[in-house]
């Protein structure tokens, strides 16, 4: 009852306590919606009566009752088009698990990031039907029992709705106009399609660690200390650095890639040459004369410039069949003697940057700080909370 009064900035009560939740004075709520079934009973369009329902349902103290997915709306929407996205996605919850799903926009907060559009999609753990609340949906079950039923595991049913969190999500993006794109697969996973694809500079671009969600109770102890003292803020602050240096270093990473990828190259290069000449042995070969003598023209026929056209020909078809040969040809060209390592001046102030605070200050703020939940990949999907 609290989470759901919060995240829509209304007033419900708590029929079991008698306690009243009041957050109608809280700002930064940019609309709220209930999706439910379409054979639900009336009392699933009504927040206090559907929630006051979830809570009722449930006999066991460590019951989940609701299931929380955080949506992160791409800032190149304008409002309108967020909220369709939102409840588009909460319509998939709907039609896959037959359960309500409230939702909250909300705007970013003052003072913080002004690209954080996000929204909450508060779902119920039992699926709704024309008799109210029934048995717990799929998604609750245990693996146990999923696989008795012949469904695949929660972790990969989720790992299903984050790839269509990215189809919505992209789709979006398109409709605008915004190049803008995300994806919702780990960046080692990025990397390695970059890889198979021959797109070397995005594989590099890549190469850096994830940022992390840093989370309301870390920001705000970062707030209060007037400088970036949290675990989790001291590891975004470093992902950010990071990711930074890699553009910068993309040359001398390169570097590298191509010594580990040399062998393979230049062994389709040699394959490639020695096809084209059992192919095409040229006039040289061909008459058995000098090249002098094969140069003349013959017939009106100049046979040294005909020979180098084939040549360029060859070289062509050469980089539009292997476009990732190309792609070391360039890197090659463009990192000349870029396998030094970064300039120290840079590495000072990335290290001073990342500096600890004194020992005072983050002593006082391990203690104030909660424990945190384990440190989740969010390039991109929805998150999922119990």
């Amino acid at each position: 009852m609290a989470a759901a009064a919060y995240r829509a900035g209304v007033k419900l009560e708590d029929q079991r306590t008698a306690q009243v939740f009041d957050f109608t004075r809280r700002s930064g709520v940019v609309a709220t919606t209930i999706l439910a079934p379409a054979d639900a009973s009336q009392f699933a369009r009504d927040r206090a009566s559907l929630w006051n329902a979830a809570e009722a349902a449930e006999k066991r103290k460590d019951a989940r009752t609701a299931r929380e997915w955080v949506l992160a709306l791409p800032s190149e929407l304008g409002a309108e088009e967020r909220a369709d996205l939102a409840r588009d996605f909460a319509g998939v919850l709907v039609e896959r698990f037959g359960v309500a799903v409230d939702v909250a926009i909300h705007a970013p907060s003052r003072g913080g990031d002004d690209r954080n559009h996000h929204a909450h999609l508060l779902c119920t753990t039992r699926m709704i039907g024309s008799d109210g609340l029934g048995e717990k949906c799929a998604l609750e079950l245990s693996d146990t029992k999923r696989k008795t039923l012949g469904l695949d595991s929660a972790a990969d049913e989720i790992a299903a709705l984050r790839e269509r969190w990215t189809v919505l999500a992209n789709a979006a993006l398109e409709k605008a106009g915004s190049a803008a794109r995300i994806d919702h697969r780990s960046l080692l996973a990025q990397q390695d399609a970059a890889f198979e694809r021959g797109d070397l500079a995005e594989a590099i671009a890549l190469d850096r660690p994830a940022q992390v969600h840093i989370g309301v109770h870390a920001t705000q102890m970062d707030r209060r200390a007037g400088q970036i003292v949290s675990r989790r803020g001291r590891m975004h602050e470093r992902a950010v650095a990071l990711a930074r240096h890699v553009v910068n270093s993309a040359a001398r990473w390169a570097h590298g890639l191509i010594d580990a990828m040399r062998p393979e190259a230049e062994a389709l290069e040699c394959a490639e040459i020695s096809r084209v000449q059992v192919a095409d042995p040229g006039p040289d070969t061909a008459n058995d004369m000098p090249a002098s003598a094969a140069s003349r023209p013959a017939n009106g026929i100049d046979l040294g410039a005909e020979r180098r056209r084939r040549e360029d020909a060859e070289k062509q078809k050469r980089k539009d069949e292997n476009p990732l040969a190309d792609l070391i040809q360039k890197w090659r060209t463009r990192a000349g003697d870029a396998r030094s390592k970064p300039d120290e001046s840079t590495q000072k102030k990335e290290k001073a940057k990342m500096a600890r605070p004194n020992e005072g200050v983050a002593d006082a703020s391990r203690q104030s700080q909660p424990q945190h939940r384990q440190e989740r990949d969010r390039d991109g999907g929805p998150e999922v909370k119990g």
